[in-house]
């Protein structure tokens, strides 16, 4: 494989660690699936009992195993596509393709913690003293978490493409998707205008950070522009 300069890349090999840590989130995907099936006999013995598909004896192995499935699939699925799009050595972009990608997952998974209590004492009046704090905290983190990583990628994609002073195609992006979500959730016309133009002007500023990378010769907008062209790395 070669690129738009002619040196030649090999693709991401089995020995490479993210291809490990590929194979891992694999391995833990089947064993959240292993543990799915294994709930199938357990939950019918357990109903044999009062209250017995309430017990942690069923619901632990059955939370569990739906985290490890889902979050095992979601992540094997998204490293093994970006592995297989990129090639030796790793890019900043594709690495931060991978860490972004992570962010996200481990941000659902700390909302589905927060939900856990809620779940679990949701009838108690009054509910533990632990429980609202926990919820706080673990659903604040993952909003941190998710809108740090969302800003992060948009304001890097700007940099990445044109350099440093394209930083503010990224903030336009964040602070358009941020306008229109608000504006359509409590219908405030204005404020879903402003975001979309925020959208467009973002759209405009990475066609141009991508024009401004080209002339500069910049490898990370070489690569997009060989990918959006259908080149590949």
């Amino acid at each position: 494989m070669s690129g738009r300069n002619g040196a030649v890349r090999r693709r991401v090999g089995k020995a490479h660690p993210a291809r490990r840590t590929e194979r891992v989130f694999g391995y833990g995907a089947l064993a959240g699936l292993g543990l799915l099936l294994l709930c199938i006999p357990l939950g019918l013995v357990m109903n044999l009992f009062d209250d017995g598909l309430e017990s942690p004896v069923f619901l632990v192995p059955l939370g569990l195993g739906t985290v490890l499935a889902c979050a095992g699939w979601v992540m094997w699925g998204s490293w093994s596509a970006t592995l297989d799009r990129y090639s030796e050595p790793l890019s900043t972009t594709a690495k931060l393709t991978l860490a972004g990608t992570t962010a996200i997952v481990l941000s659902v998974l700390l909302f589905f913690g927060a939900g856990i209590p809620v779940v679990v004492y949701g009838d108690t009046d009054p509910p533990p003293d632990w429980v609202i704090p926990t919820v706080i905290g673990l659903g604040g983190a993952g909003v941190l978490l998710f809108t740090a990583t969302l800003v992060g990628a948009a304001v890097y994609g700007g940099i990445a493409l044109g350099g440093p002073r394209w930083w503010w195609v990224g903030v336009l992006l964040s602070a358009g998707i941020a306008a229109t979500s608000v504006g359509w959730a409590v219908g405030q016309v204005p404020t879903t205008v402003l975001g979309v133009v925020c959208l467009v002007g973002s759209v405009v500023g990475y066609r141009r950070a991508l024009k401004s990378g080209l002339g500069q010769g910049r490898p990370d907008a070489v690569e997009a522009d060989d990918h959006r062209r259908g080149r590949g790395r």
